[in-house]
C-alpha cells in the first residue's frame, strides 16, 4: 500500500530530534488530496486507486504494467498500450491518472522520465540516463541498458542486498544495503575487522531486513561487531515471537542454505575485490 498527497509548504511539519535521538514531527501532516494505492499482496503490481470516497480498479498485463482502470460503477476511465520501450500508446484518459509504467517505474510528470529507484529511465530511447550502480557486477556490459527482452523481463530495481563480513571463516557482521555492494563493503574498511565477505541480492528492503534481523537474533548478542541494544541483543535483531506484519523469521540453518548461493569477495591491499567480476 502506498499513500501520496500534497499540501502547502507552510503546512509542512518540522522534524525534531530529541535528546535521546528520537526523530519526531511537531505536528501531524495534512491529508488533503490523499491518494492511496493498493498493490497485489505478493508483488508490486498496482491493483486499486482510492481517492476520497472514489474507488478505481486497475488491470495489469502479464508483466505487471497497468493497462486499464475502472471506476466503482464499472466504467472504463483509463486505458493504454505500450511500445517496445515502455512508452504509452493509444492512451485513453489522463496520463497521470496512473503514473506507474513498467513494473518498478513511476513517471515523473515534469521530465517525462520514469523513476526507477536508483536511476531514471528514458522511455524514448529505452535506456537509463545514468550507469547501472552495480557496474560490472551485474555481468551486463551495457551499463545504461534496460532488460535484455522487455517481453519477458522487467527491472524492478530493488537492488537490496544482505551481506556478511567474515574473518577466519566466521561471520563477524551482518548488514543490508541498497548501495552498490562494492561501495558499502569499502565503507567498513578500517572500521570493522574482516578479510572476506559474501552477499545475496534480494527483491526488496523487507526481504533483506528479514535475513538481517533473523541472523542477528540467531547470534544471541554474541560474536558480532554489530552494535548492541540496552537489552544485550543487536540492533535490528528480530524477535520470532513478536514479528511485525509481513515479516519472516529464518532459522540459522535456513540462512546458511540461502548463503550457499551468495557471491563472495575479499579485501586485498586495502581494496574491495569482487570474485564474480570478470
Amino acid at each position: 500500500m502506498l499513500h501520496e498527497w500534497d499540501y502547502a509548504e507552510a503546512d509542512r511539519p518540522n522534524t525534531i530530534v530529541t535528546e535521546t535521538g528520537e526523530v519526531t514531527l511537531d505536528r501531524s501532516e495534512p491529508v488533503e488530496n490523499l491518494i492511496t494505492w493498493i498493490y497485489d499482496s505478493d508483488s508490486y503490481v498496482p491493483t486499486a486507486k482510492l481517492v476520497d470516497d472514489k474507488h478505481y480498479s486497475i488491470v495489469s498485463d502479464y508483466i505487471g504494467r497497468p493497462v486499464q482502470a475502472y471506476d466503482d460503477k464499472g466504467n472504463l476511465v483509463w486505458q493504454a498500450d505500450y511500445d517496445i520501450y515502455g512508452n504509452l500508446r493509444n492512451l485513453h484518459g489522463s496520463r497521470q491518472f496512473i503514473p506507474f509504467r513498467q513494473l518498478g517505474q513511476y513517471e515523473d510528470e515534469e521530465t517525462g522520465l520514469y523513476y526507477n529507484r536508483f536511476r531514471y529511465y528514458d522511455p524514448n530511447t529505452g535506456t537509463y540516463i545514468s550507469k547501472d550502480p552495480i557496474g560490472l557486477a551485474g555481468n551486463n556490459p551495457t551499463l545504461y541498458g534496460y532488460v535484455g527482452d522487455c517481453n519477458k523481463w522487467f527491472d524492478l530495481f530493488g537492488l537490496d542486498y544482505f551481506y556478511q563480513l567474515i574473518k577466519h571463516d566466521k561471520v563477524v557482521y551482518n548488514g543490508i544495503t541498497k548501495n552498490p555492494v562494492k561501495d558499502r563493503i569499502a565503507d567498513h574498511i578500517g572500521v570493522k575487522d574482516f578479510t572476506e565477505f559474501r552477499y545475496v541480492q534480494v527483491k526488496d528492503r523487507i526481504a533483506s531486513r528479514n535475513l538481517e534481523g533473523s541472523a542477528l537474533h540467531n547470534a544471541d548478542g554474541k560474536g558480532l561487531q554489530n552494535a548492541h541494544r540496552k537489552d544485550g541483543q543487536y540492533y535490528h535483531s528480530y524477535d520470532p515471537d513478536d514479528l511485525a506484519a509481513g515479516r519472516t523469521y529464518y532459522t540459522q540453518a535456513e540462512i546458511d542454505e540461502i548463503m550457499k548461493k551468495a557471491e563472495t569477495g575479499e579485501i586485498k591491499d586495502g581494496k574491495v575485490i569482487l570474485h564474480n567480476c570478470k
